[in-house]
């Protein structure tokens, strides 16, 4: 993978409630987590998830809406919540689970953007365009 020299990957770490998330400088690096999920180790640079322009978003379910069914553990809408309010909020999913409606509450944090593999649905919560001024 190369990324541009002012851009920096990072992937999350299940620490506590809000995720945390740290610098991945190459994919040899990863490691089963707690969940079983690659992730980087501890000793990697932690970056700060104020910081983070962008989420891509993991969910078993969204709308066109913006609206994302994850596991129930509330870990990536608490960490959203922390977020910047500039951060880019992106659900990434197949084409089958785009539904349309399933439950929510007042803690779910919705997606500005949700992509599949055939379309993306835009402007969800936020104008699509609201950091392009």
């Amino acid at each position: 993978m190369q990324l541009n020299p002012q851009q920096e990957l990072v992937a999350n770490h299940v620490h506590g409630r809000i995720l945390s998330f740290r610098a991945v400088r190459s994919e040899v690096e990863l490691e089963p987590g707690r969940l079983g999920v690659r992730e980087p180790p501890s000793s990697a640079e932690l970056i700060p998830v104020q910081e983070i322009d962008l989420f891509v978003v993991p969910g078993l379910g969204f709308t066109n809406q913006g609206k994302r069914l994850g596991r129930g553990g509330g870990y990536y809408d608490a960490t959203l919540r922390a977020a910047s309010e500039r951060a880019r909020r992106v659900g990434l999913s197949f084409a089958e689970q785009v539904v349309t409606g399933i439950p929510t509450t007042a803690e779910d944090v919705d997606m500005d953007l949700v992509v599949t593999e055939s379309q993306t649905f835009r402007g969800l919560y936020r104008a699509a365009d609201f950091l392009d001024s």
